[in-house]
């Protein structure tokens, strides 16, 4: 008799361990999509400014192109919870940040146009894709 209550007692326990598996997994992609949504608005503003920045305003786009790296950078790692949803924004968002940074460098050394050029290019095409990926986990929260 105690050998089936211990039997029964462990299927219980293993029976709510792996709800509470479930529902943290749950909670971690909920908290995911919802870093990414309020990621989203700051990406699509710094991409409004570089795009509408003068090239000889260096001061501001270095500060811009910072802002950028670390705000994409953020929504990568928010991105990673978000399961296959977002593999595509992830890898603009990545390519985005290593030519910011090259950028960055090159408006450092002054001889940044065609550094910039391409950075600015990457970032509009990053945040286009993000506001369509806000679109769709709009449709999951």
């Amino acid at each position: 008799m105690g050998f089936a209550v211990a039997g029964w007692q462990l299927r219980r326990t293993a029976t709510a361990a792996e709800a509470a598996r479930r529902a943290a997994m749950s909670a971690a992609v909920h908290y995911g999509r919802s870093a990414v949504l309020a990621a989203i608005p700051e990406l699509l503003s710094i991409d409004l400014a570089l795009a509408t920045t003068a090239k000889n305003a260096s001061t501001e786009l270095l500060a811009l192109l910072a802002r950028w790296r670390h705000s994409a950078a953020q929504a990568v790692g928010a991105l990673g919870t978000v399961e296959s949803l977002g593999e595509d924004v992830s890898s603009l968002l990545r390519d985005s940040i290593g030519l910011a940074a090259a950028a960055e460098t090159a408006l450092q050394g002054r001889s940044g146009g065609a550094a910039l050029a391409e950075a600015r290019s990457a970032v509009a095409k990053a945040s286009a894709r993000a506001a369509e990926l806000a679109e769709e986990l709009k449709a999951y929260t």
